[in-house]
């Protein structure tokens, strides 16, 4: 079992439960689930994921049912903020400056998703700052999730 930072699992955590209170329902599994598709979620696709994670069965998935999953089903995986922010940050300074954002690009490219890319361009250019730390990485994710929660069509 891979240990995960536990400040990246609550992280993740806190990209599921939109509305802040410290559990994730079906209905926050649903949002989630069609934002990574990029398409309306499948009932019975939503309540498959709630019965693999919700183990004590109260129809909520706290942040420990989360841990669970996480290190049970996904004990080799990176987690993705970290890894994705790692990709960008080459000289390992803890930042992402423009240059070394224009190097990933030129240099791997085809190995990242569009999203990211667009993503970083996007949090590069929205000041006048030259680089991010990871700490601004996440919190630009979180409140890109939670504006996609809010401005979403229903």
């Amino acid at each position: 079992m891979a240990a995960y930072d536990p400040d990246d699992l609550k992280i993740l955590f806190s990209l599921f439960d939109a509305n802040r209170d410290g559990n994730i329902a079906k209905e926050e599994i649903k949002e989630l689930v069609s934002f990574i598709a990029g398409e309306k979620a499948k009932e019975n696709d939503v309540a498959k994921v709630m019965q693999l994670i919700d183990i004590n069965k109260d129809n909520v998935i706290s942040i420990d049912e989360f841990e669970v999953l996480i290190t049970k089903y996904f004990p080799m995986v990176p987690l993705g903020a970290r890894s994705i922010f790692n990709t960008f940050d080459l000289n390992h300074d803890g930042f992402v400056d423009k240059n070394e954002f224009n190097q990933v690009i030129k240099d791997k490219a085809e190995l990242l998703n569009e999203r990211n890319i667009d993503f970083f361009k996007k949090i590069l250019t929205r000041d006048d700052s030259d680089k991010i730390s990871y700490q601004q990485f996440i919190d630009s994710s979180i409140q890109h999730y939670r504006s996609y929660i809010a401005n979403r069509d229903d």
